[in-house]
């Protein structure tokens, strides 16, 4: 079972969910993976921007950028969401993954891992890039200082 899937159609329906019970209509994601599919999948009116999407940045835009932009929508760019939201996803994943001891993660923005963090605080898990464009390292991202905490024996931030 791929994490990384899995995780996107669990967040796909947290969001589903939270929009619906505030009262928000459409989602903004920036993405280079999964994310929007498994948004649409999911019945989500999403605008999607990152290579081959609906709109392609042609720079990095900060969380405060793309809410002053996007006012009108929920951001749902991986690693943007609120914590509370990341809660949720881990408490399904350890409901979907049971006793998870250990594994090997790809990782992007590290929502992932995160979410795994939170529902497995003593699982062994291992950080990786794979090379393609989607796990590519961005300085910028907003999860990089807390994963640097929690995976201190990773060399992913480079």
């Amino acid at each position: 079972m791929d994490i990384n899937i899995l995780e996107k159609k669990i967040r796909s329906k947290i969001i589903k969910e939270y929009i619906k019970k505030v009262g928000i209509n459409k989602v903004v994601c920036f993405t280079c993976g999964n994310a929007t599919q498994f948004m649409r999948d999911e019945g989500i009116d999403v605008l999607s921007l990152g290579e081959n999407e609906d709109l392609n940045p042609c720079y990095w835009w900060t969380q405060e950028k793309i809410n002053k932009t996007f006012k009108n929508y929920f951001n749902a760019t991986s690693g943007d969401l609120p914590l509370f939201l990341m809660y949720k996803i881990a408490n399904k994943l350890k409901k979907e993954l049971g006793n998870y001891k250990s594994g090997k993660i790809k990782i992007g923005s590290g929502e992932t891992a995160l979410c795994l963090k939170l529902a497995f605080p003593k699982a062994k898990i291992e950080l990786y890039r794979d090379g393609n464009k989607e796990t590519i390292y961005s300085p910028k991202a907003n999860l990089n200082q807390l994963l640097k905490i929690l995976y201190p024996k990773t060399n992913v931030f480079n």
